[in-house]
């Protein structure tokens, strides 16, 4: 395994991890309050508790609502849609998008060759792009289990499983565990990507709303 490729994979990851962690907060409603004096809370106390407006889940879901699959024209993969479970967790990719800028789904077959298509968030997937055809070119996904750190990184030749003995692995500490050809001729990721513009990663819908809802608050 190219050690120079795994690393600029897995650092795709982790570059937008603390934007990401600061979007999930204001999606949960567990954002640092702003904007509230010292003196003034230390005469409120905790008689408010906690007071947050959460408009980013309800900008989302009002969103998300609204872009449901229904079908598809010129092929017949409703039945491997159903199969995969993706009138369900088809949203769920959708709110992703929404929220973080971008989310992907992954494809490859079970183990009777039928097609078997995962959703996968961003927080977990990294993916390097061709700035002249911005075809997706190698991707990672890392994950943990409760004593090991996993990887898969996805050539459009080969897929490459990788392990580290121990929790809380970026970039180091991999060993190789398995290598499966890709006969698909492709890498086997799609990117869903939440933005009007060609160059960039990818949008959240709440990045406007947060100094508002700071404000509001």
């Amino acid at each position: 395994m190219n050690t120079d490729l795994l690393t600029t994979l897995l650092q795709k990851i982790d570059e937008p991890s603390a934007r990401f962690a600061d979007l999930d907060r204001y999606y949960a409603g567990t954002q640092p309050l702003a904007f509230l004096s010292p003196e003034a809370r230390k005469a409120l106390g905790d008689r408010f508790g906690r007071l947050a407006t959460n408009l980013p889940r309800l900008a989302v879901t009002s969103l998300a609502e609204r872009l449901r699959v229904t079908g598809f024209v010129g092929a017949d993969v409703w039945s491997d849609w159903i199969s995969n479970d993706l009138d369900q967790t088809s949203g769920i990719a959708h709110r992703e998008a929404l929220l973080l800028g971008s989310s992907y789904a992954m494809v490859w077959a079970d183990p009777f060759g039928r097609p078997k298509v995962t959703v996968e968030s961003a927080t977990q997937v990294g993916v390097l792009t061709d700035p002249g055809t911005r075809r997706i070119t190698a991707a990672v996904k890392r994950w943990e289990t409760a004593t090991t750190t996993e990887a898969t990184v996805f050539l459009d030749d080969l897929l490459i499983r990788l392990r580290a003995e121990q929790t809380g692995a970026t970039t180091q500490g991999f060993r190789t565990v398995e290598e499966i050809p890709n006969p698909l001729g492709v890498v086997p990721v799609v990117q869903l990507k939440n933005s009007d513009r060609l160059l960039d990663d990818g949008v959240s819908e709440i990045e406007d709303l947060r100094p508002l809802v700071d404000a509001l608050n």
